[in-house]
């Protein structure tokens, strides 16, 4: 890379909806022409038309190929893709569209503002006005932002002991530990519980989650103002609650103020 033989590719793919959000809240982008041109702006268009192929799956479903009218079909495609992506913002209501110009919602300036995903949002709409505590729990575990976290052979045992324990675990997830998701849920429980991890590597696993659980339950709070729910949103409160104190909202240990 620093020999500059190494290709780079652009990742814009990867979180477009996000970065559009961003650029309407600060009012570069005012229309969908301007997103357009935003997207043709970036090195996300230059890495495209070089090689299309790398793309293709993520931005539209038809082809890429190069041939004679390559520039054309990509560009199409592209144009194709940015109103795929505005149109999925519209119908989760993080933009709107007056007199023709696009603007955000107080949702998606609150997702601007806690850097949360676009797709952990829309796992958001899965719930409902009756949801309990644990179906909103699970999907903050769900959340994008953790698709990072693996679950290690060599640790299951470790995890379906702590599962095991109610005293520890007061929301099992089942008998066994199967996904990334069961281990974010028992992580965070043996943290609320104060639980004294024998291995360091899920003490520090854990509390790393921390910060971006955070951010996405406080926007989480906002969604659940927004649709007046408010069983779901009494429990987004609590989780936050349980992430500032590290420990449960009801727990014993938390000073009244």
């Amino acid at each position: 890379m620093v020999e500059g033989q190494e290709t780079i590719e652009s990742s814009l793919h990867l979180s477009l909806a996000e970065h559009l959000n961003t650029e309407m809240a600060l009012r570069t982008i005012v229309c969908v022409e301007d997103a357009i041109a935003w997207v043709k702006s970036t090195f996300l268009w230059v890495r495209l038309q070089q090689k299309p192929d790398f793309y293709q799956d993520r931005i539209s479903s038809k082809s890429l190929r190069e041939d004679f009218n390559g520039y054309r079909t990509i560009q199409e495609n592209l144009e194709e893709w940015v109103r795929f992506v505005l149109d999925d913002m519209f119908a989760n209501g993080i933009i709107i569209q007056s007199n023709g110009e696009l603007f955000t919602t107080k949702l998606g300036k609150t997702l601007c503002l806690h850097r949360t995903n676009f797709e952990t949002m829309k796992l958001f709409t899965q719930l409902d006005e009756g949801s309990d505590f644990y179906m909103t729990f699970r999907t903050l575990c769900s959340a994008t932002e953790f698709e990072n976290v693996v679950l290690r052979r060599g640790e299951k045992r470790a995890l379906n002991e702590l599962n095991k324990n109610e005293k520890i675990v007061k929301h099992s997830i089942g008998k066994l530990v199967r996904d990334s998701v069961d281990k974010i849920c028992v992580l965070f429980q043996a943290l609320f519980s104060g639980h004294k991890f024998e291995d360091w590597s899920l003490r520090t696993e854990a509390t790393s989650l921390l910060p971006p659980a955070l951010r996405i339950i406080r926007c989480m709070i906002t969604f659940f103002e927004e649709r007046k729910w408010g069983i779901p949103l009494l429990h987004a409160i609590h989780l936050s609650q349980c992430l500032d104190s590290h420990m449960w909202y009801d727990s014993k240990y938390v000073c009244p103020q």
